[in-house]
């Protein structure tokens, strides 16, 4: 028969054991966050280039590519941002399991920044183009929105794909 003593002590090691395994599991299971994987990307890409697709078929204003080309235009710039970030902040950006770590990995770098201001950039000069030109501020804003991500996440997602294989070899 085993001491009283010896049985709780087996018992916290046997705790210990488990807390061990289950950092272990953690650890192996750690992925990035979504925003970050390809898959996603793709869906963001494809489903931003839809809107786009429908608002320059179905939309009859005679300025519509104004929006469609700022909404472009600004993507380019964030997107030459992001995609320089998402190489300067590569630790970081591996290590984000939450959309706050991916922000604040966004925001460590100088060009991170940098895209997360012309995001908010873009949607008050998008709002100021769509009303200078009298265009039905929901959907041709919309759209002008639709192209800047599409055009910044297109540019950005080799470094995604780069990111992504980066955090399998590790």
């Amino acid at each position: 028969m085993t001491p009283v003593w010896a049985a709780e002590d087996e018992d916290c090691n046997s705790e210990r054991h488990l807390h061990l395994i289950n950092e272990r599991r953690l650890a192996r299971t750690k992925t990035m966050h979504k925003i970050l994987t390809l898959r996603t990307n793709l869906l963001i890409i494809f489903a931003s280039a839809t809107v786009v697709g429908v608002f320059l078929f179905t939309d009859t204003h005679p300025n519509k590519a104004l929006l469609i080309g700022t909404g472009a235009g600004l993507g380019l710039l964030a997107g030459i941002f992001q995609s320089r970030a998402l190489r300067d902040s590569k630790e970081q950006f591996r290590a984000a399991t939450t959309a706050l770590e991916v922000r604040a990995a966004m925001n460590s770098s100088a060009s991170g920044r940098l895209a997360t201001y012309t995001v908010y950039a873009a949607g008050g000069i998008l709002l100021l183009t769509a009303f200078t030109q009298n265009e039905s501020i929901g959907f041709g804003l919309f759209a002008g929105y639709a192209a800047f991500i599409f055009v910044r996440d297109s540019i950005a997602f080799k470094d995604c794909i780069d990111l992504q294989h980066a955090a399998k070899q590790k």
